[in-house]
């Protein structure tokens, strides 16, 4: 995973190159503000039958990595959400349940995709709770959070393609389990 540096003159000067993480197909990340700056989904297209299980664990995972505040000059630290989540796709970031905490969505890819919510008990470095809200979901990708009916509460849509051909939306009634 990387990020390019604005050099200020981006038109006459070259972007700089800095990487915050060597995770096997990183896919698709989001900048987050929750004391971290980046949160992504990892593993898509790594092989749904891989035999080693290492492998699988390691980079089949939802993460976000923290920025120390100088972001070019020291490493960001990775602290896991979801240490194995087949086929990773996408993972996007909002305070779902408007507490003061960000949860943190995600899809997996794979033959048996899902979509599924994560949550702190109010520090992101320690552990997160997985509530899925679709399992066996062939081929999960995109997912995006906005307020859908205006009644000031973030929805969740997110689609599936191929075999799935699907878009689906989770209308928040605040009963979202955590």
């Amino acid at each position: 995973m990387l990020w390019h540096e604005n050099p200020g003159d981006h038109v006459n000067q070259p972007w700089k190159k800095h990487v915050i993480d060597t995770a096997i197909r990183p896919i698709h990340g989001h900048p987050v503000d929750m004391d971290g700056d980046v949160v992504m989904a990892s593993g898509h297209g790594a092989g749904d039958n891989l035999t080693d299980l290492t492998h699988h664990l390691t980079h089949h995972q939802i993460a976000w990595y923290k920025n120390d505040g100088h972001p070019g000059k020291s490493p960001w630290r990775k602290h896991i959400i979801c240490e194995s989540f087949s086929q990773g796709f996408e993972a996007v970031v909002a305070d779902i349940d408007k507490d003061g905490h960000m949860e943190v969505i995600a899809t997996g890819w794979g033959e048996d995709g899902r979509i599924a919510l994560f949550k702190h008990a109010g520090d992101p470095r320690g552990a997160w709770s997985m509530q899925i809200l679709k399992e066996n979901w062939s081929k999960a990708n995109t997912v995006f959070v906005a307020d859908l009916d205006g009644d000031g509460w973030l929805d969740i849509v997110a689609a599936a393609e191929r075999s799935s051909n699907e878009l689906r939306w989770w209308r928040n009634e605040d009963r979202i389990e955590t």
